[in-house]
């Protein structure tokens, strides 16, 4: 097997674990309250990965990072009872955890498969 065949393998494999812990965390957060300064953080992180990933002014404006939900009685409610959380769609986050599981098992059928390939190109060279 190559060495590029090798490392591209490498590399998507480490992008889908990526992936997968990314949902994890982002699963973990999406019903946990933020203070005001979490969530102008938070919505200053998102932006920044928006450019980096090519968004345009529009998507940037239709983007909501921080949804409000009103909750008088909680302890990090503003004036008005609102309280901010991360707009973090659980059921989408499961759905990006499970392609990229599915993705990381075809990484593996695929280097299997090469190694396999390999060792048997050997055994008719000999």
């Amino acid at each position: 097997m190559s060495e590029s065949t090798s490392e591209i393998i490498k590399v998507s494999m480490a992008q889908q674990m990526a992936t997968t812990e990314l949902a994890a965390m982002n699963i973990a957060k999406a019903n946990i309250p933020l203070s005001k300064s979490e969530a102008a953080e938070y919505k200053s992180l998102f932006q920044s990965a928006m450019v980096k990933a090519g968004a345009n002014q529009e998507a940037l404006q239709q983007a909501k990072p921080i949804k409000t939900v009103f909750e008088p009685t909680n302890p990090l409610a503003d004036e008005n009872g609102n309280v901010l959380y991360a707009n973090i769609d659980v059921a989408d986050e499961f759905i990006k955890m499970t392609l990229a599981k599915r993705a990381y098992e075809a990484n593996i059928r695929v280097y299997n498969n090469l190694s396999t390939m390999r060792s048997k190109a050997l055994e008719l060279g000999k």
